[in-house]
């Protein structure tokens, strides 16, 4: 449990430091708002493969159960947090399942 909660404030961390670097491009206008929303979503979604079981890669026994419960960790934070703001749209449930997909195909990815 302990290492599902540091690779998920290692995801978050990088993360955020990636949309503050956007929301930064962004104002100043160097890219617009569209582009800014799909690098976002590139963005994370190559953390959470390069990143998602980064610790688990030798130590864990079952790699696949680890990474569902990485992805639906991720999913829940997403969708407590647009429940609380109020902008759940049926869009990002196909964003949550991709966020569960990436997970699971991180883990089948070769050793280094």
């Amino acid at each position: 449990m302990k290492k599902l909660i540091k690779n998920i404030l290692y995801i978050f961390g990088i993360y955020l430091t990636g949309v503050f670097i956007l929301s930064i491009l962004c104002y100043i206008g160097l890219i617009n708002d569209k582009v800014c929303k799909c690098i976002n979503f590139i963005m994370f979604i190559i953390i959470l493969y390069f990143n998602g079981n980064r610790k688990c890669i030798r130590k864990c026994n079952n790699k696949l159960l680890y990474s569902i419960y990485l992805g639906l960790s991720i999913d829940i934070i997403f969708f407590i947090v647009s429940i609380i703001l109020k902008s759940f749209k049926p869009k990002l449930v196909l964003y949550y399942i991709i966020i569960i997909l990436v997970s699971i195909l991180s883990t089948f990815r070769k050793k280094k």
